[in-house]
């Protein structure tokens, strides 16, 4: 089937899920399998998806799957007023949420909604009241969750994770091509990749407690600011600069799989040095291709950027949930 690919169903994953990661719909997924009982997925089972760019349909009323109430009223726990995207309300233009050309990310006003799947004030997401305070654990700044961060559900753990890898992803672009182009804009949006760092410690808090939750972030902010140095080095055309910089970048890399590996026996060293060293071979790739103004090439490649770093934010749920199964 011509743009199709096969997905063996894993732990934990919903056809919503694999909707978003595949940058598909709902129905794209159940009319190539028919027959498919999207709330009894069976772990192996081998479906069929077609990956794409598309918009979610606009609904005037009714329900989908039981779950889903559009304009205005919630789509898996989430306000709908318009089309989706990536599991975020679309009021323009956007690409896995990133408005082209204004306002702001991460929990502030879009086109009077917000973003994130945060509602605006006075909606309710999965029973609980949005008013400038806390939904499902999260502050709506886009900021972390509190001390009894996921005393809900897995899905609610992965659609974070997966939150925090595409933020990572997101804003290391933006930040290379910050670099890259001499913005005035550069210095806030490399503080922006930096939150992400901290996001990360914070996120693994409730779980490993302070001292590791800080390590986290220290290894994390190494990560950007080494990588801020190799996009200036190749950006400078510094070859021996930048090599030794690469070093030290894959260097950070191997500290970060062993770190995990310490601190969770589900996490192997070995599967985390081989999924951040994919991950930086795809980042450095696509840096060259900035550098040398191929961007057709290197928009091109966002899109494995981004879908390895969900596999790595999989890891990361499917670890802690098989370390703390009475979460």
């Amino acid at each position: 089937m011509s743009g199709t690919i096969q997905y063996t169903i894993r732990p934990y994953d919903t056809i919503w899920m694999l909707a978003q990661i595949f940058n598909t719909t709902v129905d794209s997924i159940m009319e190539l399998n028919p027959g498919i009982d999207p709330r009894n997925l069976q772990i192996g089972q081998v479906i069929t998806i077609r990956p794409g760019f598309q918009y979610y349909p606009s609904y005037n009323n009714g329900m989908m799957d039981d779950e889903m109430f559009f304009n205005g009223n919630m789509m898996n726990g989430m306000p709908f007023n318009g089309n989706m995207m990536n599991g975020m309300p679309y009021n323009g233009n956007m690409m896995n949420g990133m408005p082209p050309n204004r306002n702001m990310m991460d929990g502030t006003p879009f086109n009077g909604n917000m973003m994130n799947g945060m509602p605006p004030n006075g909606n309710m997401m999965d029973g609980m009241p949005f008013n400038g305070n806390m939904m499902n654990g999260m502050p709506p700044n886009g900021n972390m969750m509190n001390n009894n961060m996921m005393n809900g559900t897995m899905a609610e753990l992965r659609f974070y994770m997966h939150m925090l890898w595409d933020q990572h992803v997101t804003w290391t672009f933006m930040t290379v091509l910050a670099i890259l182009n001499d913005l005035s804009q550069t210095e806030i949006i490399t503080q922006r990749l930096l939150r992400n760092a901290t996001d990360f410690g914070e996120a693994f808090l409730p779980y490993y407690g302070e001292e590791d939750a800080q390590r986290l972030t220290d290894l994390m902010t190494a990560h950007i600011t080494i990588a801020a140095e190799l996009v200036q080095a190749a950006k400078n055309q510094d070859t021996n600069l930048y090599r030794q910089i690469e070093e030290r970048w894959y260097n950070n890399a191997m500290q970060i799989a062993s770190f995990l590996s310490d601190i969770n026996p589900n996490w192997n060293v070995e599967d985390w040095s081989a999924m951040l060293e994919e991950h930086l071979e795809l980042l450095a790739s696509a840096v060259a291709d900035m550098v040398a103004q191929n961007y057709e090439n290197a928009i091109n490649s966002y899109d494995d950027i981004q879908l390895q770093a969900l596999e790595m934010a999989d890891m990361m749920v499917e670890g802690i949930m098989e370390q703390f199964p009475s979460v």
